[in-house]
């Protein structure tokens, strides 16, 4: 998977396969709180994207939640 963009939008760039699947994590650039986290898995033309924002202080660590459920959904993805 290549992640390609002519922005700084994006940042924190690792693979993480997830179910047996290439996966990658990342991180909105403007997310100084990192209360967000993205896990991008490949599917037939094109990209399944998981994204979980924890706005309460007490909240799982997004990057964990987001693997979690990316995890248990992988499954139904073509």
């Amino acid at each position: 998977m290549a992640i390609v963009s002519s922005r700084d939008s994006l940042q924190d760039f690792s693979p993480k396969p997830v179910g047996g699947r290439s996966g990658i994590q990342y991180r909105a650039s403007q997310d100084t709180n990192k209360i967000g986290c993205y896990i991008g898995i490949t599917v037939p033309n094109g990209l399944a994207e998981f994204v979980v924002r924890n706005l309460q202080t007490d909240a799982d660590e997004p990057c964990g939640a987001a693997r979690r459920i990316s995890g248990g959904l992988v499954g139904y993805l073509p």
